[in-house]
């Protein structure tokens, strides 16, 4: 519908940013339906500015999810992870941030999944 063909369009599409963070989105909802789980995704803003892209609702735990059109992954990307952490101290779950590398990478404060990689969520 964008009419987008090749890599090369996507990386110099002014709205790469919201494309990817939607194809986020669209894995997360069709890997939960195929192993027949509720959607049960969510987004967080406080009124502040301070978001999360997806909170994931498994069991008792509250995953937080950042979608990140970079190729590099940089430890800006988990500010906002960071900052719903220390709001809520008590919610459990994994912090990750998928982004449009190919390296599996963990830090200290959230893992970095290539997009590659997004089924395993």
């Amino acid at each position: 519908m964008l009419d987008l063909n090749e890599v090369a369009q996507i990386e110099q599409y002014h709205a790469r940013g919201s494309l990817f963070e939607n194809m986020v989105a669209a894995e997360l909802m069709k890997n939960r339906f195929n192993i027949f789980r509720p959607a049960s995704i969510y987004f967080w803003r406080d009124t502040n500015g301070h978001e999360v892209d997806f909170l994931m609702r498994e069991g008792g735990a509250i995953h937080l999810i950042e979608a990140k059109f970079s190729f590099t992954p940089t430890e800006q990307f988990v500010k906002g992870i960071e900052f719903a952490r220390k709001a809520a101290p008590t919610l459990k779950g994994e912090n990750t941030v998928v982004y449009a590398g190919n390296e599996h990478q963990k830090r200290h404060s959230a893992e970095m999944l290539p997009r590659r990689e997004l089924r395993n969520l």
